[in-house]
């Protein structure tokens, strides 16, 4: 019986957007009667519905083609997806000289080819990399916690917000959360911060939806979790942490969605103040940009994505397990 590989990893240190995409995909995959086997160096963050759906199978060997190519074969995989914080383009070149489809996922992906590619973008963008391409906000790989949710009515004033600076620590997000949280008390204002998991692992999706449809604004980093944050109609101002963050942040800002302020420039904390003021008493901004993200993102991109990879890749799937 054939089965679709996954390979991600996750952790504070570069974050849970990689295991969250494909935690997504994988379950709807596994609604669809396939099987899938998780290939990983950090299987200990990995959340127990993860472990429950799929195998896995904690990769230590350096010759990382070594391994792939292996459970490849052992297992007759129709196709790699891959969903690295760098990906190799040796490596993508190496497996797929083997026959073996490569769908790569997430915005990190340089200048490696592959069989698939899916962009995790609010605006799509023109690829050549790819055999086959899917991009833009139809497209975004979310759990189904966040689809298809009702759209909120905002509040004439905000009095609870949402804080997430994603699943890495540093000094800046420390500085950061300092700020909402000084913010917060000036104003009176409710805040919860999501924090990392003590444990290491990524929260409940269910848990975080819940916590984000609860909210009146947000205060957000430039990660995948912008993308939920859009499918729960939540406006929210955007603090890019990092580089790679900053185009996700315009495009934020660009849609309408909320803005984007970026931290460690030049009277930045100003600005983020003043930005904070007018979420807070501005019921046109959250209303304007909770209609613009109700009209962009619907939260059912895994099921698109899903049903793309079963039709091209079919295998030979098995039923489903009977709850």
């Amino acid at each position: 019986m054939s089965v679709i590989l996954i390979r991600a990893d996750g952790g504070p240190t570069i974050g849970f957007g990689h295991v969250t995409r494909c935690r997504a995909l994988a379950r709807t995959l596994h609604e669809l009667g396939r099987q899938v086997l998780w290939i990983t160096r950090t299987p200990d963050v990995l959340p127990a519905d993860v472990k429950a759906l799929c195998e896995i199978v904690s990769v230590t060997q350096t010759d990382e083609f070594e391994a792939l190519s292996t459970l490849a074969r052992r297992h007759e995989a129709p196709v790699l997806i891959g969903d690295w914080k760098d990906t190799d383009p040796i490596l993508m070149q190496r497996l797929r000289g083997t026959g073996l489809p490569v769908a790569l996922l997430g915005n990190q992906t340089g200048a490696a080819r592959a069989d698939l590619i899916v962009k995790q973008r609010f605006v799509p963008q023109p690829e050549t990399r790819g055999v086959h391409y899917l991009d833009g906000p139809e497209h975004l790989l979310l759990p189904a916690a966040f689809s298809a949710l009702t759209p909120p009515v905002a509040v004439t004033q905000a009095q609870s917000v949402f804080v997430s600076l994603g699943g890495s620590q540093s000094e800046l997000i420390d500085h950061c959360l300092a700020l909402c949280e000084e913010l917060c008390r000036q104003r009176n204002l409710e805040v919860d911060i999501l924090r990392p998991d003590s444990r290491g692992t990524p929260h409940r999706a269910q848990d975080v939806a819940e916590r984000m449809r609860a909210a009146d604004f947000a205060v957000m980093a430039g990660g995948t979790s912008l993308h939920e944050a859009a499918a729960c109609r939540l406006p929210a101002i955007c603090l890019p942490i990092v580089p790679h963050q900053l185009d996700r942040a315009r495009s934020w800002e660009a849609l309408g969605f909320g803005v984007s302020i970026v931290p460690d420039t030049p009277h930045w904390e100003s600005q983020f103040a003043t930005a904070f003021n007018r979420f807070h008493t501005d019921v046109e901004i959250r209303q304007g940009a909770i209609e613009k993200m109700a009209a962009s993102v619907d939260g059912l991109g895994a099921q698109r994505v899903a049903q793309f990879i079963h039709t091209t890749w079919p295998g030979e799937p098995s039923p489903p397990e009977s709850s």
